[in-house]
């Protein structure tokens, strides 16, 4: 009789895989990424961006963040990796067009991911483990946070410098939206993403959920 061999399945890996193809999707879809999106798929071809991605997914299902500026810290420190690992290997060069994969890529990666893993949470205890992350920034909710901060901007810091610039905070890419600089020449966040994010932690506190918890509150209502 022919002995059958039966291989071993690793079904974190496969939904790891599955959450990264979808998030993926998101981040380059349509007008948002305009270089080649088809070897941003190839498993094989960045598993060393993948190794850092799922590390930092892994401390936040391993509830490993204690506080807000420890999981904004590693955010950042992967999206720039994300960003330096597929520009450099694809040979991304910034110019005309939109074919540098930006922050705002990245951020869509990273966020969308999360947003696929708190379904897997359970109860109090696993909302907790997402409590600092950050609200996916896109055009629906960039729209749907001007809207509901349009009577208070004043209340929130870093909104006040788009308080008369609703098509620059509303419409301007999200997909070109990328790193600043800051006075150590060091790669940060840019001030959109940090107002977007702040005004969606005040609604956010507003309704006692969390900027991720908002973002399914929030995406459909429009």
């Amino acid at each position: 009789m022919e002995e059958t061999i039966t291989k071993e399945i690793d079904i974190n890996e496969c939904v790891f895989n599955f959450v990264y193809g979808e998030a993926m999707k998101d981040a380059v879809m349509q007008g948002a990424y305009k270089g080649g999106k088809k070897i941003l798929f190839n498993l094989s071809e960045f598993g060393d961006l993948r190794f850092d991605v799922k590390s930092f997914i892994d401390n936040v299902l391993g509830g490993k963040f204690a506080e807000q500026k420890t999981y904004d810290d590693d955010f950042l420190d992967t999206a720039r990796k994300v960003c330096d690992k597929i520009n450099g290997r694809v040979g991304n060069e910034k110019g005309p067009g939109n074919s540098w994969f930006s922050f705002g890529n990245a951020q869509k990666l990273l966020n969308i991911m999360l947003k696929y893993y708190y379904i897997t949470c359970n109860g109090n205890e696993g909302r907790e483990k997402f409590r600092y992350c950050h609200c996916p920034m896109d055009r629906i909710m960039l729209k749907k946070v001007w809207d509901e901060c349009n009577c208070g901007l004043r209340t929130i810091q870093r909104m006040r410098d788009y308080e008369k610039k609703r098509t620059v905070f509303t419409e301007s890419s999200w997909g070109t939206e990328d790193f600043e600089v800051d006075e150590k020449s060091e790669r940060v966040y840019p001030k959109r993403y940090l107002a977007f994010q702040d005004a969606v932690k005040e609604l956010a506190k507003m309704k006692g959920i969390s900027p991720i918890e908002y973002d399914y509150s929030e995406w459909g209502n429009q």
